[in-house]
């Protein structure tokens, strides 16, 4: 191959640039690369609170980052030539990134103060707010990217006057900068910021790029004059066209592996947890391959110097790998069958490398065997190295965009493979085009080679059968077999699926997950504590006229606050407008459906960011956001967002939030309620179903309340049915729900350190495990709750009297509602049997009785051998289970001796007949049950039902059932 070569003048060996300078300048290029992503992982968190963490939002900071290293990268290419003291210009650039990207972090947490007035009066236009959010971002991260665009190639350069073959230092710098970005990455998340902080992992990270700087300006002093590039030239040299198409083969590669990694990262959050961690360890796979593809690129061309005339080949290889690592994923993910989702790092880690690893790898040798075909058309070395680099960080600047707003909305996840594997190729048929004519026949055979491989790697993919990932989530979590996917979409913010279930005789609930979380459900337990978010806050504010709900899920809350009849205005902030149309799923009937109500608004928008840029004011704001351990979402549970939301409360106005204890451990927990009660002095914490707890402050208010006050939403014709069907049958029953207010909490809580917005890792990498759970259930101890109500201030300032006199007899009902939820439903027959006795002739409750029966608006598990799918059984079961409910036992006795004539061996409903007769007092017809049920084979858990019910009915003890066989 031939075509333009570098004047000998510029390639010749200067004294300075010995081995032990060339090695000591890729050690300081690795450190430099741990700086470079420790910082960008810091300043993209800050960039939230400056910009909101909405897909534009954030897409639009990164674009704004890469314009910078882009900007950088062409400024070296266009003057570079200019530099007179590599080296030492060098260290100033590292000098620039320490200081202002230190600077940066404080100034972008600081931003969102006086930047909130300027977006104000453009909030709910975004085709103004946007663009001023890439303006701002643009110019506040300009000097930071643009310093480090510009390392690559001044190093490139000064590396060169050692080394003659220009793909081997570039190969070299390359990887050994990206490898330091694997560790910087994964450091920062696994070390640095739970040890120092937010601002202190800035420091540290300012520190290695101050020592960079240091080696980098010593070594520049110490070789003195012979730190000087030889004969600088005062401009670039002309670029001929094979040359720019070669830099268009750059810009495409760069671009098809980041819309790459936007998608490989989509597959793996569909089965991992979605914690900072696991991005990190994703991002450090990819950063790894493509160090390590550019180490082995620059050992290669440094054995032979012609090698990069196999960067054809190496494109058309990079999309075949990138097919088979596809359709092999799902063998992978087998492993792993059942497992709700997965969150042990070294199985992420695994993934990450079974999906991803190869591709990068040929990425990085992509990447280096055209930056050096390129050196071949283009002089100076520096210039070459600036626009490979200018030409690829611009593709990687648009690449997610291109997947994330259109490839994967419009194609999804498989066409948005199959198209970014065919532009690998594309990118081949551009290389092949910018060569000579072919001058080398094993040249013109593996450009050959390299398209039978990609061709036989499509065509294996469109045979292959295992790639329905849908389906495999559907089913991992924990989905009935007759749940079915009513929608997916790919949107920006992710994956986003509806699930349908529907069992024999119950009415259908919808799921809906997100990646491989199932976020919200309209599912009962769902109902019930979603809207208790609304319905507490009424019950001791009634009245309240203005709303904000920040996170809109299935609509739950969103539902219960159009229900009620008072307020005159409801925001919803949600960054997701799939979201909010997929919730019309949820809502059949158009006219419940919460977004169609007059009064509701909608912002599209991040919560935290609404907040912060909006000047209005609200009597009620509640928070439904995803769980803590989100990768961001930390900061929608910190002390500085709960005293934002204070501040955009009325006075008296009352904030909810939800506290999912259930993936946290007690140190977590403790974090966010010593926050919470930080910004709100008269913090409480309620359990509203199970381990779905619920914070409450206020700002100010004054709890006296009035009986008629509270209870209005029971007698509402809208509100009171549906609080009865969630379990919430009177009044009283509120009060019972807590947990401990604002002095009991702090004792609870000690002297743990909140969360806050600089030590998000107070909330620990791992979730609650069973110490976690029980400390949880001793704090909310029947015994020990009703104490605690008992001698709460709050609770005798916000609670009317004699409502709180009737509340005390139901912490036996709720402490069963919380076994039975926290059990998912399993609680053995004899303890549901015990429970129903207790409930029945105790109170009047109805609801609870039918969900101890699995009889609920929504399915339930049906009693083992029930005939499942069988609809005439579950309507028999129903009937008898209102009978009971009504305390009308005598029916409820002929309905399951009818159903039992029907379904003879049943012992469910040998079990629940003889209930409803022992209920009766009718001791005899019980006794020939029990004779009856002697000779069944019955489960174990079963027979010690029928022991209970033996020894109630009055029948002599073991005179019937022998204890042999249970």
């Amino acid at each position: 191959m031939t075509g333009f070569r570098t004047p000998p003048s510029a390639r010749s060996p200067v004294a300075g640039v010995t081995i032990l300078t060339v090695r000591a300048l890729c050690t300081v290029f690795f450190v430099s690369g741990a700086a470079a992503l420790i910082f960008e992982t810091l300043w993209f968190r800050q960039a939230g609170f400056a910009f909101g963490s909405s897909a534009w939002a954030s897409v639009l900071v990164l674009s704004s980052f890469m314009a910078g290293l882009a900007l950088g990268n062409l400024l070296t290419a266009a003057f570079g030539t200019r530099i007179r003291r590599p080296v030492a210009f060098y260290a100033l650039l590292e000098v620039l990134v320490g200081v202002w990207g230190l600077v940066l972090i404080v100034l972008l947490a600081a931003t969102a103060d006086w930047l909130a007035p300027l977006m104000r009066p453009f909030i709910e236009h975004p085709e103004i707010v946007n663009p001023l959010r890439f303006a701002i971002a643009f110019l506040m991260l300009l000097v930071p990217a643009t310093a480090m665009g510009a390392t690559l190639p001044v190093l490139v350069m000064v590396l060169r006057l050692r080394d003659p073959s220009f793909g081997s230092v570039l190969g070299r710098l390359y990887g050994f900068n990206a490898l330091g970005g694997m560790v910087g990455a994964v450091a920062g998340e696994m070390l640095l910021i739970e040890q120092f902080g937010v601002l202190g992992t800035g420091v540290f990270a300012a520190g290695l790029s101050f020592a960079a700087a240091a080696v980098a300006l010593a070594l520049s002093l110490g070789a003195g004059r012979g730190s000087t590039s030889a004969a600088p030239k005062p401009g670039p040299a002309p670029i001929p066209a094979r040359g720019w198409a070669l830099a268009a083969a750059a810009f495409l590669s760069g671009g098809i592996l980041l819309a790459l990694e936007v998608v490989w990262f989509r597959i793996l959050l569909l089965f991992t947890h979605p914690s900072s961690l696991a991005f990190a360890l994703m991002l450090a796979v990819v950063l790894a391959g493509i160090g390590g593809g550019g180490l082995v690129a620059g050992s290669w061309l440094k054995r032979d110097p012609h090698a990069f005339r196999y960067a054809t080949l190496m494109a058309f290889l990079s999309g075949a790998v990138c097919i088979a690592s596809y359709i092999a994923f799902p063998r992978v993910v087998a492993a792993y069958s059942g497992t709700v989702y997965i969150v042990a790092p070294k199985d992420i880690l695994w993934l990450s490398v079974c999906l991803m690893l190869a591709t990068s790898l040929c990425s990085g040798l992509l990447f280096t065997l055209t930056g050096t075909a390129l050196n071949q058309r283009v002089a100076p070395d520096i210039q070459a190295a600036g626009l490979v680099t200018f030409s690829n960080t611009l593709g990687s600047a648009l690449g997610p965009i291109a997947a994330g707003f259109l490839l994967l909305p419009w194609l999804g996840i498989e066409g948005s493979f199959f198209l970014l594997s065919a532009l690998y190729a594309v990118t081949a048929i551009i290389l092949l085009a910018a060569r000579d004519r072919p001058g080398f026949v094993g040249f013109g055979l593996a450009g050959v080679v390299g398209a039978a491989v990609f061709a036989a790697a499509l065509v294996l993919a469109m045979s292959s059968e295992e790639r329905d990932y849908y389906q495999v989530v559907a089913r991992s979590h924990g989905a009935p077999e007759y749940a079915e996917i009513a929608d997916v979409r790919e949107t920006p913010t992710g994956t986003v699926m509806y699930l349908n279930t529907t069992a024999p005789g119950e009415s259908t609930f919808q799921r809906l997950v997100t990646g491989a979380f199932g976020m919200a459900s309209n599912q009962i337990n769902g109902r019930r504590y979603m809207k208790l978010f609304v319905y507490w806050p009424v019950a001791l504010r009634p009245n309240p006229k203005t709303a904000l709900l920040i996170g809109f899920g299935v609509g739950n809350s969103a539902k219960a606050l159009t229900d009620t009849r008072s307020f005159e205005r409801i925001d919803i902030a949600d960054i997701s407008p799939d979201v909010i149309e997929m919730g019309k799923l949820a809502f059949p009937d158009p006219d419940a459906y919460p977004m169609s109500d007059p009064r509701v608004k909608l912002y599209i928008e991040d919560g935290r960011y609404l907040l912060e840029t909006t000047d209005a004011r609200y009597d009620l704001i509640t928070s439904e956001p995803p769980p803590p351990k989100f990768a961001g979402i930390d900061s929608l549970y910190s002390k500085e967002y709960f005293e934002l939301v204070r501040e955009h409360l009325t006075e008296g106005g009352i904030n909810t939030h939800w506290l999912p204890v259930r993936f946290l451990t007690v140190g977590d927990t403790k974090a966010i309620i010593r926050g919470y009660c930080e910004a709100f002095p008269d913090c409480s914490v309620w359990a509203a179903d199970g381990f779905q707890w619920m914070l409450v402050g206020s700002r100010n208010a004054e709890w006296k309340r009035s009986r008629p006050g509270f209870e209005a939403q029971w007698q509402d014709t809208r509100v009171g049915p549906e609080l009865r069907a969630l379990g919430m049958e009177l009044p009283a029953q509120i009060g019972a729900m807590f947990v401990a207010d604002a002095d009991q909490l702090r004792e609870l809580v000690g002297d743990t350190p909140p969360l806050e917005d600089n030590f998000p890792r107070r909330l620990v990498q791992s979730f609650a495990g069973s110490e976690d759970r029980e400390t949880y259930a001793q704090w909310t101890d029947t015994d020990a709750v009703r104490r605690r109500f008992r001698d709460s201030a709050f609770i005798r300032e916000a609670w009317p009297e004699s409502i709180r006199e009737e509340t005390f007899r139901y912490f036996d009902y709720q402490r069963v509602l919380t076994d039975f939820v926290n059990a998912n439903g399993g609680l053995p027959p004899e303890r549901v049997i015990r429970e129903l006795d207790m409930i029945l002739e105790s109170s009047a409750l109805r609801t609870l009785p039918l969900w101890l029966l699995g009889i609920r608006e929504n399915p339930g598990e049906p009693p083992e051998g029930s005939g499942a799918g069988d609809q005439d059984f579950y309507s028999a079961w129903r009937s008898g289970g209102d009978a009971l409910a009504d305390r009308d036992f005598e029916k409820a006795a002929r309905i399951f001796a009818s159903a039992q004539r029907r379904w003879p061996g049943n012992a469910d409903l040998l079990l629940m007949r003889l209930f409803a007769l022992c209920q009766r007092g009718d001791s005899e017809e019980a006794s020939e049950l029990l004779r009856e049920a002697q000779q069944q084979a019955l489960r174990p858990e079963l027979a010690a039902a029928f022991v209970f019910l033996e020894r109630k009915c009055s029948t002599p003890a073991s005179s019937v059932i022998k204890r042999s066989e249970y």
